[in-house]
């Protein structure tokens, strides 16, 4: 009797163990695939800060070279109006020395 008794703590007590050595296994799991979750957020946080930032770029490149383009059509232009308007004047001047 007491045989079977102690038989079946010691069985009690092996089940007791390998359960306990299971919850540890599958905390330790739980933890990784957080830490991986975590990881992989971050590196989806990082990535579309970069894409963030290269459209940033883009857009103000962009800006730049309209803003550097209307500059230039605008100083041709007054160019233009300034040559036009040294010719009148110069016509004037003759016209007005002929007389």
């Amino acid at each position: 009797m007491e045989e079977e008794e102690v038989e079946e703590e010691e069985e009690m007590e092996e089940e007791e163990v390998e359960e306990e050595e299971e919850m540890e296994e599958e905390e330790v799991e739980e933890e990784e695939e957080m830490e991986e979750e975590e990881v992989e957020e971050e590196e989806e946080m990082e990535e579309e800060e970069v894409e963030e930032e290269e459209e940033w770029k883009k857009k103000k490149w962009k800006k730049k070279k309209k803003k550097k383009w209307k500059k230039k059509k605008k100083k041709k232009w007054k160019k233009k109006k300034k040559k036009k308007w040294k010719k009148k004047k110069k016509k004037k001047w003759k016209k007005k020395k002929k007389n």
